[in-house]
């Protein structure tokens, strides 16, 4: 577990102002995505992490493990260390799927930061591909398989979209405009 939370609060800082601070790294830094950022539903990217560092005067090790660190993207176009990690471990071929738990064992990391680590790759441009019946993670190089994984993808982006709607429509109501 990080620790950005105890130190905001070491320093007497909400996390309103500590996301303004953010800001000036990344404009998109909300108090709701520092709120993220303390209960390891996201990490940052690395501009934002050395934004961390400054505003909770703490060196990254000291708010991150080093396999937390492993997961925050690089910069520079190179990939990650967890990216290559996975690129190593994760099989090529279905029949050789690796389940979820036993690749979160492999990497000695919790599911959730398993999920992150893989996202982190596939956003990197490491091609993995994830059995929705159950048979885990693998590599492929297959058209029908890359055109499997997209097609999942694509409709949880359109169930994540819907979703959004419904919770806009909420918030204008709320504050009373027509929805």
């Amino acid at each position: 577990m990080n620790s950005i939370r105890e130190r905001r609060l070491a320093l007497g800082m909400t996390q309103p102002q500590l996301s303004q601070i953010l800001r000036k790294y990344d404009p998109r830094i909300d108090a709701g995505m520092v709120s993220r950022f303390e209960q390891e539903v996201c990490f940052p990217t690395e501009a934002v992490l050395k934004g961390l560092e400054t505003a909770l005067q703490a060196d990254r090790s000291e708010l991150y493990s080093e396999l937390e660190l492993s997961i925050i993207p690089t910069i520079n176009g190179k990939i990650s260390p967890i990216t290559a990690q996975l690129a190593d471990i994760v099989p090529f071929g279905r029949t050789n799927a690796i389940s979820r738990e036993a690749l979160a064992d492999k990497l000695n990391l919790s599911d959730r930061h398993m999920r992150a680590a893989v996202s982190l790759a596939r956003r990197e441009g490491l091609v993995i591909i994830n059995d929705q019946g159950g048979g885990g993670y693998y590599r492929s190089d297959d058209v029908t398989d890359i055109r499997r994984q997209l097609n999942q993808t694509h409709h949880r982006a359109l169930s994540l979209l819907a979703q959004e709607k419904h919770l806009k429509d909420r918030i204008k109501a709320a504050e009373g405009e027509q929805v």
